[in-house]
């Protein structure tokens, strides 16, 4: 069980760094948010591996690491077409759907998979962070699902959480073939180059000149992510991939509570049900 904390810190700093993202969106262009991520991520992740870590890797590490970068970079450009396509409220809550891909994505992949009642509480976790995501953004929990059929933003959306789940099995393997603050920093390197050349091609604004001018936003956003991801691989190291994501995807009922701190967000009460959803998932998880 000495999993489940750093997987709940995982979840807590990937609110803090969506809070953050929320305040610096005021001024930046989505572009230059979504590059700060990596951008000022990879400093901590350097630092973190230069004081606590020797880098251990081998050639099968650079080749997991190419083909996890090649899917993660369609699964950006799937994902900006789906909100470009598509209304938020309908194509996010299918975000959360990842974990449950990873139920049969890891065994398939990696031949690693959960216990029956750890695959229920998966279920229970993506469930409530479904709910909480389709109140939050539609105030209908079933409009996202009534537009499935025929929305092809959301569809997009649906292979991007496919392809998340994959990813996050390739995370699994490539930790046995590299050392993990290694691994991060390489490969948040690797995609900060991608977002930069994102950034440059669709940006209306000069973007050193979003950054310089926002620097403290953006840095938090960052930092936040690598404390977050810091965790989440470690907690990776300890048990079964499906059960990390499925934890971490009670970012969700962090986002709830932090975004009533932050920016006074009402209708909690609607969002109760989802959060129970998390709670007793994460508990079957835990204790079972």
């Amino acid at each position: 069980m000495l999993w489940l904390i750093p997987a709940l810190l995982s979840a807590l700093f990937d609110s803090l760094k969506d809070i953050a993202s929320k305040k610096s969106l005021k001024d930046v262009e989505p572009e230059v948010a979504a590059l700060a991520n990596t951008l000022f991520a990879v400093p901590v992740v350097l630092v973190a591996l230069l004081i606590f870590e020797k880098p251990i890797f081998d050639k099968t590490f650079w080749i997991i690491m190419s083909v996890s970068s090649i899917i993660l970079s369609v699964s950006f450009i799937l994902y900006m077409k789906s909100l470009k396509s598509t209304d938020v409220s309908l194509a996010i809550p299918f975000t959360a759907v990842s974990p449950a891909f990873m139920l049969v994505v890891t065994p398939l992949l990696i031949g690693e998979s959960t216990t029956k009642t750890g695959s229920f509480g998966v279920l229970l976790i993506v469930l409530g962070a479904y709910l909480i995501n389709a109140n939050k953004n539609s105030g209908s929990v079933l409009e996202p699902i009534r537009s499935a059929i025929h929305d092809k933003g959301v569809l997009l959306m649906l292979i991007v959480a496919f392809l998340w789940s994959i990813t996050a099995t390739l995370d699994r393997v490539i930790l046995r073939h590299a050392s993990p603050l290694f691994y991060m920093t390489f490969y948040y390197l690797l995609i900060s180059v991608l977002l930069s050349i994102n950034a440059f091609y669709k940006c209306k604004k000069p973007v050193f000149a979003q950054i310089r001018k926002n620097i403290k936003p953006l840095a938090s956003i960052g930092i936040f992510f690598a404390i977050g991801q810091i965790a989440y691989i470690y907690a990776y190291t300890l048990t079964f991939a499906a059960y990390v994501v499925a934890v971490k995807r009670t970012n969700a009922l962090f986002s709830v509570v932090l975004g009533a701190i932050f920016f006074k967000e009402k209708n909690l009460r609607g969002r109760l049900l989802g959060a129970a959803f998390i709670v007793l998932g994460v508990a079957i998880i835990a204790l079972y």
